[in-house]
């Protein structure tokens, strides 16, 4: 295994000066931190003339897309010799790359990410405190700016970043927020960025498939090991032809369970009948990254994700076995 280098915050700023036409990559089903992170990292590789584009294994769900004007590359229409350079960003591991994996096997120049426990893909500057990739990228252009690379922010970065901290900080609810989280917002805020549009839009507009997706989310809530594990099993059967990306907040709707130490929205992917992606959330009592481990996935103590095989019932039978002795190990 190759062993790559870890870099500061610093290193990984003065890494990016260099490259030339950057492709940065996103994650499997792309959030908002992901796709922020990487619209603010293309405006700061501009500004510094490198010139960059963005790709996702996936499209941009339906909410997300009054917030992400930039054109996002699908792995069918990319040539990987166009780029010189390649960044992930928020990526943990090779599966989250999905069809874009294979198209950049070992040409991964640099991984921006914040999750506690990853696969290194590259050289990478991991920051598990940060609340957000965009927080990560709001210190490399602070950085930058100081040193005199640019002058006033790109426009349109505040917004990016702003977009990254509120989704994966749950509109500044999760325990990740920090002090320093709440500075950064702030600052943002300063920028000119409308904060409020940005989580009306990311936590009170709702389509009506995300309406319908809530009712069958509650419908397959079950209570588990006395009611310390909630889980909803959201098969394309009981889904009833929704498209997994309405089920994005299945998962806050399983945690709100008053009582529940670990929460679990199992969805079967879109077009690969059996295969499950799983989001885990914990109230701190068990480390849900290490549970995510055991079946090859990953991410933060308190929330993670992974992948299984088999039919929506087994699925759900190993993964409560999982959580059962994570409980009694507590």
């Amino acid at each position: 295994m190759t062993d790559f280098r870890s870099l500061t915050v610093g290193e990984a700023a003065h890494r990016l000066c260099s490259m030339r036409d950057t492709l940065l990559l996103c994650h499997t089903s792309p959030d908002g931190d992901t796709l922020g992170s990487a619209m603010a990292l293309k405006k700061l590789l501009c500004a510094l003339g490198g010139g960059a584009e963005i790709a996702a294994p996936d499209k941009a769900p339906d909410s997300l897309l009054p917030l992400v004007p930039d054109r996002i590359l699908m792995p069918d229409g990319i040539d990987p010799a166009r780029f010189s350079s390649v960044v992930c960003v928020d990526v943990a591991s090779r599966s989250q790359l999905g069809a874009l994996a294979p198209l950049f096997e070992g040409r991964i120049d640099l991984m921006l990410d914040h999750h506690e426990k990853s696969e290194r893909l590259a050289d990478f500057c991991t920051v598990p405190e940060a609340a957000a990739v965009g927080e990560i990228v709001f210190e490399i252009a602070e950085i930058l700016r100081g040193e005199g690379w640019f002058a006033g922010w790109p426009a349109g970065m505040a917004e990016n970043l702003y977009l990254s901290l509120s989704s994966d900080t749950g509109c500044f609810r999760y325990s990740n927020t920090t002090p320093k989280t709440h500075r950064i917002a702030a600052r943002l805020l300063e920028a000119g960025c409308d904060g409020a549009a940005i989580n009306h839009l990311l936590f009170e507009s709702r389509s009506p498939e995300e309406l319908e997706a809530e009712r069958i989310t509650l419908q397959n809530v079950r209570l588990l090991l006395g009611g310390r594990f909630c889980a909803a099993l959201l098969s394309h059967a009981v889904r009833g032809g929704l498209a997994s990306e309405y089920f994005s907040a299945a998962i806050d709707t399983v945690r709100s369970v008053r009582g529940v130490a670990v929460a679990a929205a199992i969805k079967e992917k879109d077009g690969e009948p059996g295969v499950f992606k799983i989001s885990l959330r914990s109230d701190g009592s068990v480390n849900v990254s290490d549970l995510c481990a055991l079946f090859g996935g990953g991410g933060h103590a308190r929330a993670a994700g992974c992948s299984m095989q088999g039919t929506g019932e087994e699925v759900l039978s190993r993964l409560t076995d999982a959580v059962r002795a994570a409980l009694e190990q507590t």
